[in-house]
């Protein structure tokens, strides 16, 4: 009897997340490309590259993340039809974008004011650093489309982000290679110039989509660009009340990685090499369950708008056990095929016997990261958003980080030390945060069903 209401559930989410999934995977495409044009030069400016990363992937997802309360609005007025909404809420979230994007901006252009801290190889500081300078200056772009793919991806238009993601990735992966080895000018830059490729690709990815929401017919009765309005103090106080809490939740995860990454890099630069290509290839994996939580996000929203509550618990929990049933494959194809994924990134023999190593244990959190993220994506739409941040913190940096340094630095535990010691510690953290993600799903979901009920019983006593 609840085989119809699944599979037509399925498909609503299989036809908001698909074009997701396959935009998260193309954009996080050009973050492989990077790995893979840095690990093609040498072992030195994929280390510099990894460094890189760990300070720009961390400040990306804090702004992406936060950016995320405009889908989550927007999908809710979307569903109760209310257009002005939709448009208030989106030029307070292009205000918070600039404001978000200016301090970005500072950080990654001034990156020697935290790497000189750490005990990092020379050369390997030098390539980070010129890595964050050219991406610096593609992040006001990023910042502001990130808000315009919310905007179209809350109105279920997911198809049109996906085709101009995937445009983008087209021209990223010559720009790369122009910026990495040289040519048509363009002075061979080796890691660094993975940055600079990414900056140029930011600024032609707004210019697509602010094209496309300008003159398709489909936003014409929301008149976005016609009446442009300047920073409204409680809307914008609303979207960054809703969206921070979003934002530092995904910091805290993306922290974690990177955090372990820095603490890795005393280790030497083949044992960061090594955890770089794992983290490239988990990364791309982790883009199926989060395009199902951005799915997730969307559809919840729109059922809670139209108050269908228990549709919206129904649709939450099938998104959590579809994204259990890839992570079965994903995992699987790790454990079956983790030599020949990590050839693709080095030809040293070594590297990829390190590599392949720490693929076996990352295998283990494919299940815990499509429960936390799946459960993160439903408790946005419900607007949870704060316990969301608590459990995350706890989960990570009070649980994991303290387990991967504990494991990793230690000499007496002698079943998993160095970088695998850290990767178990991050197994920990993420299996910590999926449990209780997942309770408080369950708890929040079947309180909206009892509250309606009440409140008919009320109606119905009057």
């Amino acid at each position: 009897m609840q085989l119809s209401p699944l599979k037509q559930e399925l498909k609503q989410l299989f036809h908001i997340g698909l074009p997701i999934a396959i935009t998260q995977l193309a954009h996080n495409g050009i973050s492989v490309t990077d790995t893979m044009m840095a690990g093609r030069v040498s072992p030195v400016d994929l280390a510099g590259v990894a460094i890189g990363s760990s300070v720009w992937v961390p400040v990306f997802l804090f702004m992406a993340g936060t950016l995320v309360a405009t889908t989550a609005l927007v999908s809710r007025a979307y569903g109760a039809g209310r257009h002005r909404d939709i448009v208030q809420v989106t030029h307070q979230s292009f205000w918070l974008a600039l404001i978000l994007s200016t301090i970005a901006f500072i950080l990654c252009r001034f990156p020697s004011l935290y790497l000189n801290w750490l005990n990092i190889e020379p050369e390997v500081q030098e390539v980070a650093e010129g890595y964050l300078a050219g991406i610096s200056w593609g992040i006001p772009a990023i910042a502001l489309y990130q808000v315009l793919r919310g905007y179209c991806e809350a109105q279920t238009d997911t198809r049109s982000v996906m085709i101009l993601t995937l445009t983008a990735l087209s021209i990223n992966i010559p720009a790369n290679y122009l910026f990495v080895f040289g040519g048509l000018g363009i002075p061979a830059m080796g890691g660094a110039g993975t940055g600079y490729a990414s900056g140029v690709v930011m600024w032609i990815s707004l210019t697509m989509i602010l094209v496309y929401t300008r003159f398709n017919w489909r936003y014409g009765p929301n008149r976005l660009f016609q009446e442009w309005a300047p920073p409204h103090k409680k809307q914008l106080s609303e979207v960054a009340r809703l969206g921070f809490p979003i934002g530092l939740a995904i910091f805290f995860e993306a922290a974690l990685f990177c955090a372990t990454s820095l603490a890795i890099a005393p280790l030497g630069a083949h044992t960061l090499a090594s955890h770089q290509i794992v983290i490239s290839i988990t990364s791309f994996i982790f883009m199926i369950p989060l395009s199902i939580a951005m799915a997730t996000t969307v559809r919840v929203g729109n059922l809670l708008g139209k108050e269908q509550y228990r549709q919206a618990r129904f649709s939450a929990f099938c998104s959590v056990g579809l994204a259990l049933a890839i992570a079965f494959i994903t995992a699987s194809s790790l454990v079956l095929l983790r030599g020949f994924i990590v050839s693709w990134y080095t030809p040293d023999l070594q590297l990829q016997q390190t590599a392949a190593a720490l693929l076996l244990i990352a295998a283990l959190f494919q299940f815990s990261d499509a429960i936390q993220a799946t459960s993160s994506g439903a408790l946005r739409a419900y607007k949870d958003t704060r316990a969301i941040m608590v459990i995350t913190f706890t989960a990570y940096w009070l649980v994991g980080f303290p387990c991967a340094l504990l494991l990793g630095y230690s000499e007496s535990l002698t079943w998993f030390q160095g970088a695998q010691g850290f990767w178990v510690g991050l197994v920990i953290g993420l299996t910590f945060a999926a449990v209780l993600l997942a309770r408080r799903l369950n708890r929040l979901s079947k309180s909206q069903i009892e509250n309606q009920h009440d409140t008919l019983r009320e109606l119905q006593s009057l």
